[in-house]
Formats: structure tokens, sequence, C-alpha cells
């Protein structure tokens, strides 16, 4: 190979380092961004503080008409179902809030919980002189926020005679089953009914031991 081509050959694997480099170091043209949208990196948002309360001791259903004895079914008693409703009428952390909570279960396993999810229930709303409501959860400007995911984690607890033996240390009582955690999405002003079913074995199990629930909620 004589000196020309070695030089030609050098001076062609130039170009071409020098032609990648610089398409490395070339200028790229951003998108414009939507309107209404701030021109930076997408942060996710930390979740909020955590709103938990306990509920009323849970009660059998059943109906003022039934018998005492009750009435077999092809041959089998009928599953009893007792159900749960919170201390409070909502639980609230500032434009969220869950209210109606009610959970039900039988002995064979079945459980169901029901509740009203609301995210800036007040907006768009007028009061009796036509004035704009403001959110009275919360002091915070939260009207723009179109949606927001809500979290709701559901456990049953036991009794525990310490509680009632020494209130003043507030010791906890023991978890007898845990609802898998529920997560859904709340529209502005669009109350939400959700609801949730499934059967777990702990449910069959400690029906009979289950005194009260305990709701935890937070929003993301």
């Amino acid at each position: 190979m004589g000196r020309l081509t070695k030089t030609m050959l050098l001076m062609l694997a130039i170009a071409v380092a020098g032609a990648a480099s610089a398409d490395l170091w070339r200028p790229h043209t951003r998108p414009r961004p939507l309107k209404g949208i701030p021109v930076r990196d997408y942060q996710s948002q930390p979740s909020s503080a955590k709103a938990e309360t306990r509920s009323l001791i849970g009660l059998l259903l059943h109906r003022i008409d039934e018998p005492v004895v009750p009435v077999k079914i092809d041959g089998k008693l009928p599953a009893r179902i007792r159900y749960f409703q919170l201390d409070r009428p909502k639980l609230v952390i500032d434009h969220c809030s869950i209210a109606r909570v009610v959970l039900q279960i039988d002995e064979t396993g079945n459980y169901k919980l029901n509740l009203r999810a609301e995210q800036n229930a007040n907006f768009g709303k007028k009061d009796e002189n036509g004035l704009p409501l403001s959110p009275k959860e919360s002091d915070k400007f939260t009207e723009y926020l179109l949606r927001n995911q809500f979290f709701v984690r559901v456990r049953g607890l036991g009794l525990n005679p310490r509680a009632v033996e020494f209130p003043d240390l507030k010791p906890g009582a023991p978890v007898m089953f845990q609802i898998p955690q529920s997560a859904f999405w709340v529209q502005r002003a669009q109350p939400y009914h959700f609801e949730r079913a499934g059967q777990q074995e702990d449910v069959r199990r400690y029906f009979d031991a289950v005194e009260v629930i305990e709701v935890e909620f937070w929003y993301r």
C-alpha cells in the first residue's frame, strides 16, 4: 500500500470520526409543550399524609321479621353476615375525602367494601347568594387539580382485653385479616362510588373474632 493511499485512508477516518462527533454534539430541538403545562420535566409527587380511624363494633345483619331460629335452605343454615361502619361520617385529607364506608363479611369468607369518594367536592357549586363555594376541608388551593389517585386499606381487628384494662396505654389490637389495598382515580367534583368484593380465608377463619375494622386512607 502506497503512501498516498495511506494518507487518503487516514483523512477518510478523520472525516468519519469528525462527522460522528458533530452529530453527538449537534443541538436537538425540543417539542413545544402544550398550553398550561410547565416547561420542566415531570416529577411524581409524594403521597399525602394518612388518615386512619376505626369502626363501631360490628353488628350481625338480620331482618326484624326473621324468626329466632333461622330457617334452613336446602338443608343448610344461611351464612351469617356482619357489617362495620366508621365511627365518623367521613375521612378527610385536604381536598379529598371518603364517606359512607361499609364493610360486610360473612362466615364463608366473602367480603364486600363500599364507599363514596370525592375530590374538590365544592368545585363549581354556589351558595344561596350565588357566590362560589370554597373548599371547607382545606386551606390549600387545589381547584386546579383535575383528579387524584385514592388509596384505601382495611384491616379486621380482634378484641384486646388490655385496651379495657389499661386504656391509657392505648395497646394495639391483633390484626385478624387485611383486605388487599385498593387504588382508584377520582375526578374533580365527580363523586365516585367504589365497591370491591372478594373472598379470603382469614375472613372465614376469624369471622367470630373480629370486633372492629381499621380503615386507612391517603391520596397521591
